[in-house]
């Protein structure tokens, strides 16, 4: 039993340039950027300053990666060998250092100016090598990596919000309910007494002064009684 296939055998597929329709609906469908599709700013839509600016650290961020290194110069640097033909094929050649440069001297007055340069890369790569060759699916990946990171570009820099300071919290005295005792000191030892002045007294069995004697005793003794002195023998 022979199967024949319903579906004819088809010649080599000619490449063509996409028309310019085409392009447009490439450029509108960007690929989703965490589960939502990425805002599309309008092509009349002029490019600031600002955003000229982020959009060279966004080319910057694309050479670095793996497809965006297929991109990064001219075909004639790159593969010197497939030159002749390459430029033979490709009547408008253009890679992400023409886009920089062209970025840097404000070359663009549009946005819908610089997306197209960006879609011709991706339209060149398929119409060199194919649909299904790894540079041409390096060429789609770049451009979208481009507009989904170009689309949330501010116009205008967003001032960053002041830091609040915090103050610093002061403790307020809390009024005591009852007033505080006063606190009673120690007496002294010489409290409540006044320092008597100190009085010599006549030993009866000496010469010498016995010392100080002083008036606060409780049992002073008797000066007549002091000094007497003992009789003569």
């Amino acid at each position: 039993m022979i199967w024949r296939s319903s579906r004819l055998p088809s010649g080599p597929r000619q490449m063509t340039r996409p028309s310019r329709r085409t392009a447009q609906v490439r450029r509108l469908q960007l690929r989703p950027v965490n589960g939502e599709a990425a805002p599309v700013k309008p092509d009349s839509n002029p490019i600031t300053p600002y955003e000229a600016k982020e959009i060279i650290k966004v080319l910057k961020n694309v050479l670095r990666t793996n497809d965006g290194k297929n991109f990064r110069a001219p075909v004639s640097t790159l593969w010197p060998q497939f030159a002749e033909s390459y430029y033979a094929k490709v009547p408008n050649p253009i890679d992400l250092s023409n886009v920089e440069t062209k970025v840097r001297e404000s070359k663009y007055s549009t946005w819908g100016d610089f997306r197209a340069d960006m879609q011709l890369i991706a339209d060149n790569a398929l119409l060199f090598n194919g649909e299904n060759h790894p540079i041409t699916k390096a060429g789609e990946s770049v451009r979208s990596s481009v507009y989904n990171k170009t689309a949330i570009i501010p116009a205008e820099p967003v001032a960053a919000p002041k830091p609040i300071r915090k103050q610093a919290k002061r403790s307020t005295p809390q009024a005591e309910s009852t007033p505080r005792a006063a606190s009673a000191r120690r007496p002294s030892r010489s409290a409540g007494t006044a320092a008597a002045a100190p009085c010599c007294y006549w030993h009866p069995l000496s010469n010498l002064c016995p010392g100080p004697f002083y008036k606060h005793s409780s049992d002073p003794p008797r000066l007549d009684q002091e000094r007497r002195r003992p009789a003569e023998a």
